[in-house]
């Protein structure tokens, strides 16, 4: 019965504390056949009893290229009860000094073959991991022997095997890769949605004015196919009155609703994201006097701050077809982007 002895921490095993218990367990192998008080295998005149341990020896060397490895083994020594002594205490020290020289024996003779089947080394991991035991006539076969050949069956030696499963640990999984930067855009698309611009006569002189641009607009990602909505605006001065027909008095002012505008394409000179439009942006309008009712909003400036080497887009915006410009030029003036909620991906 071959023994699990072990298990492995770090590709290396732990043997346990595991004894065979005499007179149960199977052995793996048994050499019997001694003569009386005779301990070596070599007086058995049994030629297989060799082929036996020389067998037993290839299945050790072979186990070390298996999962399940041979490490050790344990021997016991038995002995027939003595007749010849009569003093039964000098009979039974007798039966163990044999059993123990016959165990003792059969291990030097399989760990010689084991060196000569593979290599000193590995027989000298056997032997550190082997045992031998003497039992004397505790354990016979056959009790009691009335025959030679009955009393050479409890003249034995039994081995058992240590067995240790290996299995090695799997080795740590490698760190995962840090998170790639995300990869940025170049190319780029601007629209207006919505918004106003208020204008407002200024005091200080006919003709000049403030003016207020609040717009929706969708920026969208070419390259990956996301987009997001910001809300841009800016204060500037405002060029008011003349052909427009607005009145110039102080004071006075009005509000053009912005609507839907032609998608505009651009490229930034460097890569950048969709947060990269987040923060200052340089914002003017050309209300576009004289052009068709489907453009009268004009034309509105955009130059972004945020991202160094960006010459400025034009993008067009609609207005109420009943409504007119109320501006001949709003200078560009300093104002800001600011995007609503996370970007989305483009239809």
């Amino acid at each position: 019965m071959s023994l699990l002895l072990a298990s492995l921490i770090n590709n290396r095993f732990v043997l346990g504390q595991v004894r065979v218990q005499p007179c149960v367990d199977k052995p793996d192998e048994t050499i019997d056949g001694f003569p009386e008080f005779n301990t070596g295998v070599g007086d058995i005149k049994d030629p297989s009893v060799r082929a036996k341990l020389r067998a037993l020896a290839k299945r050790i060397v072979q186990s070390h290229s298996t999962a399940d490895r041979i490490i050790g083994v344990e021997i016991h020594g038995h002995a027939d009860a003595t007749l010849r002594i009569k003093d039964k205490q000098e009979a039974a020290q007798t039966e163990l000094e044999v059993s123990q020289e016959r165990a003792d024996n059969a291990l030097e003779l399989l760990l010689s073959m084991i060196e000569q089947e593979s290599s000193k080394s590995l027989s000298t991991v056997i032997r550190g991991n082997s045992t031998t035991r003497a039992l004397g006539a505790k354990c016979r076969k056959v009790k009691p022997a009335q025959t030679e050949a009955d009393m050479k069956k409890n003249r034995r030696v039994e081995i058992f095997l240590k067995v240790v499963r290996f299995r090695p640990v799997p080795p740590s999984p490698e760190p995962p890769p840090p998170p790639r930067p995300p990869e940025l855009g170049t190319h780029w698309r601007i629209q207006i949605k919505n918004g106003t611009v208020t204008t407002v006569s200024s005091p200080v002189g006919e003709g000049i004015g403030v003016a207020r641009i609040s717009l929706d607009v969708v920026i969208t990602d070419l390259d990956r196919k996301q987009q997001a909505t910001f809300t841009a605006s800016a204060n500037g001065g405002v060029v008011v009155g003349g052909s427009s027909g607005v009145s110039t008095l102080p004071g006075a002012g009005t509000v053009t609703n912005i609507q839907r505008g032609s998608p505009q394409d651009f490229r930034t000179k460097q890569g950048t994201t969709l947060d990269g439009f987040n923060g200052a942006v340089v914002l003017g309008q050309n209300p576009g006097i004289g052009v068709s009712v489907a453009s009268v909003g004009g034309s509105f400036r955009f130059t972004f701050d945020g991202i160094p080497g960006q010459p400025s887009v034009d993008v067009s915006g609609g207005s109420d077809p009943f409504g007119v410009p109320q501006a001949s030029v709003i200078a560009p003036a300093d104002g800001k982007l600011e995007m609503q909620g996370a970007p989305a991906s483009a239809p």
